[in-house]
């Protein structure tokens, strides 16, 4: 079996691992625009390094023939690309999330129809959120007679002696700037970056923290998937505060402003200064001098509603490994690329089960592949946290 992989960044790095290891895959074709990266790759016969513009369907289509599986890895400005190249070579789909070009239509449904004919799936947003975190919605909603109000809340924290990035400064700066989409009383709104902030419990040993609102993709999919009055998304941790702090001095704007007598762009000198991401042998290296002490990512899902006419609130989280347990298996991986690449290969994994054509939302996914994604993850020693509350 032949897969093809867009992508040599920290979590393509990490899921090629495990595609590795999979004994009915015979050779991954690994393309990036940045192939130089590559070295950073796991040594493996099966994984082949290639050059390709992701933009360039024809340079695709010539390194993806014979492919079972496509598989972006990379940003999500090459979704549309890349599914136009498995529709032409008859290839299945997988992305991690979408591009969202007006912050509220998902890209990749519009490939639905298509794939569904030419007999293909595509399974979209397949990382821990968006991702795992639809799974857990989709699964508590499944459980009620009606929905009420989804939360989706995120935990993103270290512990270093330095500002270090789990994400390329173009990812952060789309991330902090985009108004955090909202469905409200079964409207599509917009909220303020950072802003709606309230107290979240996750659980122990994180317990309660300040969350504000961010963009999440699980949105644009879930308002039209789960019959839910309102759904929202917001974040907490280390992580999120530093880029608060980064957007409320400006530094994202993309505006000129004037220094002395200089016209400068604030997000371009935020990313010409801005750490990049640590490879594997950086982040090994600040492992061991204790730079970076600890670091976690961890999800919850709480979904309200009623059952045989009784308010009900399910609860669902999952609280990823540490930093320092991560580098005991996977040295160099960063406490965001693991979580996120072991999840999307549990959907990976999972693809084989969909019995149906097209294009999925995560949440859309039938019961037994929400439920073997999860399992997936179980197998891997990440357990999901259930609780339900009455009244």
């Amino acid at each position: 079996m032949r897969v093809f992989m867009a992508g040599t960044g920290a979590v393509a790095s990490v899921m090629l691992r495990f595609l590795a290891r999979e004994r009915y895959i015979d050779e991954i074709i690994c393309a990036s625009n940045r192939p130089q990266e590559a070295k950073f790759l796991p040594k493996s016969a099966k994984i082949k390094v290639r050059a390709v513009n992701l933009a360039n369907r024809r340079e695709i289509l010539e390194h993806a023939k014979g492919a079972e599986c496509i598989i972006n890895a990379s940003l999500p400005d090459f979704n549309e690309a890349l599914m136009e190249a498995a529709l032409k070579i008859g290839s299945n789909y997988q992305d991690l999330c979408s591009f969202l070009y007006d912050l509220k239509t998902t890209e990749q449904l519009r490939f639905h129809k298509r794939f569904a004919k030419k007999g293909l799936v595509g399974m979209i947003n397949t990382g821990v959120s968006p991702g795992v975190t639809n799974v857990l919605v989709a699964n508590a909603a499944d459980r009620l007679d009606s929905v009420s109000e989804v939360k989706i809340r995120v935990f993103e924290d270290q512990q270093s002696e330095e500002i270090l990035f789990s994400w390329s400064p173009h990812v952060i700066i789309n991330e902090a700037i985009s108004p955090p989409l909202v469905y409200r009383n079964r409207k599509l709104a917009f909220e303020k970056p950072f802003g709606a902030v309230e107290t979240y419990e996750f659980p122990k040993p994180i317990g309660k923290r300040k969350v504000v609102a961010l963009y999440g993709d699980e949105v644009s999919t879930l308002c039209t998937n789960i019959g839910a009055r309102n759904i929202n998304y917001k974040a907490a941790g280390s992580d999120i505060e530093v880029l608060k702090a980064f957007y409320k001095l400006g530094m994202f704007k993309t505006e000129y402003v004037r220094v002395k007598k200089k016209k400068v762009v604030p997000a371009d000198v935020f990313q010409k200064l801005a750490p990049a991401i640590p490879d594997p042998t950086m982040m090994i290296k600040l492992l061991k001098e204790g730079t970076i002490e600890n670091a976690v990512l961890a999800c919850s899902t709480e979904v309200s509603g009623r059952k045989d006419g009784r308010k009900v609130s399910i609860r669902s989280s999952i609280v990823y490994p540490t930093i320092r347990q991560i580098s005991k298996e996977f040295p160099g991986a960063t406490y965001v690329s693991y979580p996120t690449a072991i999840s999307a290969f549990a959907f990976y994994k999972s693809m084989h089960l969909v019995d149906s054509n097209g294009v999925f939302a995560p949440e859309s996914l039938s019961k037994s592949v929400r439920e073997n994604i999860l399992q997936e993850l179980k197998n891997a020693r990440i357990n999901v946290l259930n609780s339900l509350r009455k009244g």
